[in-house]
C-alpha cells in the first residue's frame, strides 16, 4: 500500500453521529426511580459536541448490581433489607462498572466524567448515612429487652456470664497471650525468691545494717549514702566537708546576730573548730593532693608499697601507687584515710560493727572531726565507704 492510496475495491464509509445525544453510561439498578443513569460526553472532535455511546452495540448489555451481585445477594436478607456490606458491594460494582464504560477523553470531558463520578459517589454517602440512621434489622427484642434490664450493681454475675457466652476470648491475640503467660511466669519466679529470701533469714548486710544503725544512734548520728562507684571513700570526705562548712558557717551567722543584739559572743574562726584546707573540693581534688602528699613523703610511704616483680624499685612502686590514685577509680582504704587527714590537717573517725572507733589524724587537736563508716557487705563486690550526719541535721533538713 502506497502511502496516501487506497487498494482497489476498498470502501471508506463516513461515520454518522448517533441519533440521541446522550447516552446512559451505567447499568440501571432495579429502581431507576433511586439510581438515575450516567451520561458520559464523547470527546470534542472538530468543534462540534457529539456524544459517544459507551455500551458497545454488539456486546452484551451492561447488568445491574443486583443482577451481578445475585438477587437475594444485592436485597441482603430474607426479609428484603438490604444489609451496609450488600450496599457497599453494589456501590463498588457501580464505580467499577462507571470506570470501565470511560474510554480516554480528552481534558474539558474529564472535567465532566469527573463530576459525574462525583455524583455518584455523593449519592452512594447518602445512602449510607440513610441506612445508618435506620435501627439495625434483625435485632431480636428478647436480646434488647435482657441487655436493658443489666445492672452493674444488680446481677453483676449475669453481666459476667452473658460476656463468656458472648465473646469469651475474643480480641486476644498471642501476643497478648504470650505476654500474659511471661508476666505469670515472672510473679511466681518473685514469689519463689521471696520465699527463699524469708526462709534464709536476714542477709549479712541487712544484719550489719541493723548493728550499724544501733552502734551509731547513742552517738547522734546515721548513715547517709553515698554512691557506690570506687570513689565512696573520697565522696564521703567530700559530704562530710560541705556538712561541717554549712554548719561553721551557720554557727557564724548566729554569732553575727548576737552580737548585734549586744551579747559577748565571737564568730568561731577556721582555727578554732575547723580547718578550711580541703573546703570546695571535689574527688579528683582530693585524689591528686592524696597523691601529691605521698610524693612529697617517699620516706613516709615507701613501707606500704608492695613491688611488683623483681625488678620494680621502692621508688617506682611509689610512683605507680601515685598513678593508679590520682588517675583511677581505685578503692581507698586506712593508708589513703591517713595520707588525707594530713592533707585536710583534719581528724577522720571510721565507724564499723565489731571493731573500735579508727581515728586518724589526732595530733589536730581542737578540729571537727570528720565522721564516715566502713561497712563489710554493703554490696556483692564487698566493702563501702558512707557518710554520716548528726540527727539533728536530719531532723533540720526534713
Amino acid at each position: 500500500i502506497i502511502m496516501g492510496r487506497l487498494p482497489k475495491g476498498f470502501a471508506v464509509k463516513k461515520a454518522v453521529a448517533p441519533s440521541t445525544p446522550l447516552v446512559q453510561a451505567t447499568a440501571q439498578p432495579a429502581d431507576a426511580s433511586q439510581h438515575p443513569p450516567v451520561d458520559v460526553p464523547e470527546e470534542s472532535t472538530g468543534g462540534t459536541n457529539r456524544f459517544l455511546k459507551l455500551q458497545p452495540q454488539h456486546a452484551a448489555p451492561l447488568t445491574s448490581p443486583a443482577e451481578t451481585l445475585g438477587t437475594d445477594q444485592a436485597a441482603g436478607g430474607d426479609d428484603g433489607t438490604e444489609t451496609r456490606g450488600h450496599m457497599l458491594q453494589r456501590h463498588r460494582a457501580e464505580v467499577q462498572a462507571f470506570k470501565k464504560s470511560v474510554p480516554r477523553l480528552g481534558k474539558k470531558s474529564k472535567e465532566e466524567v469527573a463530576k459525574l463520578l462525583a455524583d455518584i459517589e455523593a449519592r452512594h454517602g447518602r445512602e449510607l448515612q440513610e441506612l445508618d440512621a435506620q435501627p439495625a434489622a434483625g435485632e431480636p427484642a428478647a436480646a434488647l429487652a435482657h441487655l436493658s434490664g443489666l445492672s452493674l450493681h444488680d446481677g453483676g454475675e449475669d453481666v459476667e456470664a452473658h460476656a463468656e457466652e458472648g465473646g469469651a476470648g475474643k480480641g486476644r491475640t498471642k501476643a497478648m497471650k504470650r505476654r500474659e503467660k511471661v508476666a505469670a511466669q515472672q510473679a511466681d519466679r518473685e514469689a519463689r525468691v521471696a520465699a527463699d529470701l524469708e526462709a534464709a533469714g536476714p542477709s549479712a548486710r541487712v544484719q550489719e545494717e541493723e548493728a550499724l544503725v544501733a552502734l551509731l544512734t547513742p552517738l547522734g548520728l546515721r548513715m547517709r549514702d553515698i554512691r557506690a562507684d570506687g570513689h565512696c571513700l573520697y565522696r564521703s570526705l567530700q559530704d562530710q566537708l560541705t556538712q561541717t562548712a554549712a554548719a561553721t558557717a551557720k554557727a557564724a551567722a548566729a554569732a553575727t546576730v548576737a552580737a548585734d543584739s549586744g551579747a559577748d559572743t565571737q564568730a568561731p574562726s577556721p582555727e578554732a573548730g575547723q580547718s578550711s584546707v580541703g573546703q570546695g573540693w571535689d574527688v579528683q581534688e582530693l585524689r591528686t593532693a592524696a597523691a601529691a602528699r605521698v610524693r612529697a613523703h617517699p620516706d613516709e610511704y615507701s613501707s606500704f608499697m608492695q613491688l611488683e616483680g623483681d625488678d620494680e624499685t621502692p621508688e617506682a612502686a611509689l610512683e605507680r601507687y601515685c598513678a593508679e590514685l590520682e588517675g583511677s577509680a581505685a578503692w581507698g582504704g586506712q593508708l589513703e584515710i591517713s595520707v588525707l587527714a594530713q592533707v585536710l590537717k583534719r581528724p577522720i573517725h571510721v565507724h564499723s560493727v565489731g571493731l573500735p572507733i579508727v581515728m586518724l589524724g589526732e595530733e589536730f587537736v581542737g578540729q571537727t572531726p570528720l565522721q564516715v563508716c566502713y561497712l563489710r557487705h554493703a554490696f556483692g563486690l564487698g566493702e563501702h565507704y558512707n557518710s554520716l550526719e548528726t540527727s539533728l541535721v536530719v531532723e533540720e533538713a526534713s
